[in-house]
């Protein structure tokens, strides 16, 4: 139960911030690449499949705010940056651009 709450309350805090970003649009089905910058508590960083892994349902809210599907996020190469006092992760996202042919 305690789990659920916590996935519920990720989900909501993700869309808040969405929200609070002023809900950007960007075009429907289009690959949104999304960057994560990590800054850790500590110099301890956790590996980056756990990193990545621990914000699925905030990425989930973040979608449900910007009101596309998530399996159109292309997670690029998390970025784990220095530490900061109490954590924090930064979000980027932006339409991926096509491949140069």
């Amino acid at each position: 139960m305690a789990v659920h709450k916590a996935k519920k309350k990720a989900r909501r805090v993700g869309g808040e911030a969405v929200i609070a970003a002023g809900r950007p649009r960007f075009p429907a089905d289009t690959p949104l690449a999304v960057t994560l910058t990590f800054h850790p508590k500590t110099r301890a960083a956790p590996d980056e499949d756990n990193a990545i892994a621990s914000l699925k349902a905030y990425l989930d809210g973040i979608a449900g705010a910007l009101g596309v599907d998530d399996k159109l996020f292309r997670l690029q190469r998390p970025i784990m940056a220095e530490p900061v006092k109490g954590g924090r992760v930064l979000v980027s996202i932006q339409v991926q651009e096509p491949p140069a042919q």
